[in-house]
């Protein structure tokens, strides 16, 4: 009976000593311990642990001065249940230490066994702290797009390249466009009426391609019954589980537009202005002789005669022509200095419907509504013309029709276009007409100088313009929303003088 126990033992020991040197040069760290000791540890464990030789690993007697003190308590405890028959789990990850005290992440797979006749826990280890540090970097990583996504302050939208089919967008696509988050994911940006011209969209992506993503100036419509904006949109291609996706950024830039585009009109004025100005000048000096020796040998002819008629209408043409350079120079604005005062803007408007019901045909009714406003630094003369040349334009719209003119005067401070900075309050005047409106196209010229919708004869095409350059040269703006059919409103804003 002892020869057989004894014959167990050696059996069990050479069986051991095979197992030790397979496991000396197994890759992974080997660990077969008890609450209180190492038993074995291989040599891979030991340089996991940042020591050259497992002797020297196994000084320190126990294992659990290398787990991290807020891992200790769950890896011994875990250890003895599994020593003593109790459910442990088999593969669970902890921090470790190393010996330059810096820490790492061990992934343990364990199992019971016995070991010289005790019972022991037999631990295979690896090192996983960079596959670790990769998870945290690819959660940052993932935090940070998820940021840079969701809480930019532009549109960013996640879509299927070939269906355009929203895959995600971001809070600021939500709250433009007055969706929620499920009635915009899943569906297409033609279900949703997104692009204008659909095309448009195919355009973008080929430019990424071919570009990199150069940004494309394209007017969208987020809400339905919403105003199309312009957007400067920047869009990437990428690869996702086998599928092309579209990641697209756009920045509204339709203020910056319309701020390009008054200037560029008002460089355009500018010239046409110098060019004007000129000219006027010149045919000024050749018309004052005209007029002079016309009517003056007019004089000398008998009364009622056919040359006296003939020189009279000579005369009354060339009296014409010189009131057309005047406005000429007006527009040019090479007229005399204007007398800059602080204008009651509420008088002028009066004095100037008062004026302009005698000669705005009868058909046509007016609508006044005049608040209580600052006054404004400028000419009162020039605002006079303001008033009159809008209303003028504003009766040769609805023409021989029944129609009305509203006339307003109020403050506004938020609405204002073009809101300069310092400028607190602006003062608003609004003429709208009944008229025939206008479209887009003609809406962009109407400042235009020499620009015209009338028959040849019916108008110079300089009253708008005298307009914008009055208004320009008070620090103001011009707002004008007309549709065909619908009539035309002109809002014009100018700053109130400071009390």
């Amino acid at each position: 009976m002892h020869a057989v126990a004894r014959d167990e033992q050696v059996l069990a020991r050479a069986t051991q000593a095979r197992l030790q040197t397979v496991l000396d040069k197994a890759p992974q760290g080997v660990l077969v311990c008890t609450a209180e000791e190492m038993l074995y540890v291989n040599q891979a464990l030991a340089r996991i642990h940042g020591y050259d030789s497992a002797q020297e690993f196994r000084k320190t007697g126990a294992y659990a001065p290398y787990v991290h003190p807020d891992d200790r308590e769950m890896v011994i405890g875990r250890g003895k249940a599994r020593m003593s028959n109790r459910h442990a789990p088999q593969q669970y990850e902890y921090r470790f230490l190393r010996a330059d005290g810096s820490s790492g992440w061990m992934e343990c797979n364990a199992t019971a066994t016995t070991w010289d006749g005790q019972p022991t826990s037999l631990s295979w280890l690896t090192d996983i702290t960079a596959r670790k540090h990769a998870e945290e970097a690819l959660r940052r990583s993932e935090r940070l797009f998820s940021k840079v996504f969701h809480e930019n302050p532009d549109i960013v939208t996640l879509s299927t390249l070939d269906e355009g089919r929203y895959i995600d967008v971001n809070e600021t696509f939500l709250k433009l466009s007055g969706r929620r988050r499920e009635e915009v994911v899943g569906r297409t940006v033609f279900d949703l009426g997104v692009w204008i011209d659909p095309t448009l969209r195919k355009r973008v992506f080929e430019n990424s391609r071919r570009n990199g993503g150069t940004p494309q100036i394209i007017s969208l419509k987020l809400s339905e019954g919403g105003e199309a904006r312009d957007y400067s949109v920047s869009a990437e291609i990428f690869t996702f589980e086998e599928k092309e996706l579209l990641l697209t950024v756009c920045h509204d830039v339709t203020e910056q537009r319309q701020q390009e585009e008054l200037r560029w009109r008002a460089q355009k004025l500018e010239a046409l202005g110098t060019l004007a100005g000129g000219i006027a000048h010149d045919l000024n000096n050749t018309l004052v002789p005209i007029v002079a020796l016309t009517k003056l040998t007019a004089k000398h002819l008998p009364d009622g005669s056919r040359e006296q008629r003939n020189l009279m209408a000579v005369a009354n043409a060339s009296e014409r022509a010189r009131d057309l350079v005047k406005r000429i120079l007006a527009f040019s604005r090479e007229e005399s200095k204007a007398k800059v005062t602080a204008v009651d803007v509420a008088a002028v408007l009066r004095e100037a419907v008062e004026f302009l019901r005698a000669s705005v045909p009868a058909t046509i009714g007016f609508e006044v509504s005049i608040a209580p406003v600052a006054p404004v630094l400028g000419d009162a003369n020039q605002l006079h013309q303001v008033v009159m040349n809008l209303v003028t334009n504003a009766s040769q719209a609805i023409g021989a029709a029944m129609g009305t003119i509203s006339l307003g005067l109020s403050t506004a401070r938020k609405d204002a276009p073009g809101d300069d900075a310092g400028v607190r309050e602006w003062i608003c005047l609004s003429v709208a007409d009944t008229g025939c409106g206008m479209d887009e196209m003609t809406a962009a010229r109407i400042f235009d100088p020499f620009f015209t919708t009338k028959d040849v004869g019916e108008g110079t095409g300089l009253g708008l313009s005298v307009v914008h350059g009055i208004v320009a040269r008070h620090a103001g703006h011009i707002d004008v929303r007309s549709a065909p059919g619908r009539g035309t409103t002109f809002k014009v804003y100018f700053p109130a003088a400071a009390t």
